[in-house]
């Protein structure tokens, strides 16, 4: 059982479950890792886990999980390289090209020589905007901005859905539309 919480009124609710089905022959290995999170290592047709326990299961191997999304990302060649190693690479960039200014500035100083500004704030402001727009920074490649696109516009066709008359098809789309964010 859950508590449910609406406004000042608090209830205990059975909790929902999941359960799992027949597996296809191959799985990605994100896949394998969330499955594996939820039910073991078996994972036996069948098996279930309430849904008030999975978010503490997969919390524990997020890191393992987002890695494994970024290697599948790169191994079907919709990213270049992993993101994570990209915004890492601009991060030190920019942590470097900050510490070289303050060093200009700092050398400046000791040595008593009336060193322009224009270079050391040009290097700690080009640097913290490297550190800054790193999140920015992976690239995708052609397939891979084909398929971003592909599902900004089933996003929006979901959006565009009426939720009356539309129980069907949203019904259909229901995993779609919690992961694209489309209430």
């Amino acid at each position: 059982r859950t508590r449910e919480q609406t406004g000042n009124t608090e209830r205990w609710v059975p909790d929902q479950s999941f359960k799992l089905a027949l597996l296809p022959g191959e799985i990605s290995a994100p896949d394998r890792i969330v499955l594996e999170s939820i039910f073991g290592k078996e994972m036996k047709e069948g098996a279930e886990k309430p849904v008030s326990e999975v978010g503490a299961l997969l919390l524990n191997r997020f890191p393992e999980i987002k890695d494994a999304i970024y290697d599948d990302l790169v191994a079907r060649k919709l990213m270049v390289q992993s993101p994570a190693l990209t915004r890492r690479r601009w991060r030190v960039a920019g942590a470097i090209l900050v510490l070289i200014g303050f060093a200009v500035g700092v050398a400046g100083v000791v040595l008593k020589e009336m060193v322009s500004l224009v270079p050391v704030v040009a290097f700690v402001a080009l640097g913290a905007g490297m550190f800054g727009f790193s999140r920015a920074m992976p690239r995708k490649t052609l397939k891979g901005t084909e398929e971003a696109a592909k599902f900004r516009a089933f996003q929006r066709y979901l959006r565009s859905l009426s939720p009356f008359g539309a129980d069907q098809t949203l019904e259909r789309y229901l995993p779609y539309t919690i992961a694209l964010g489309v209430n």
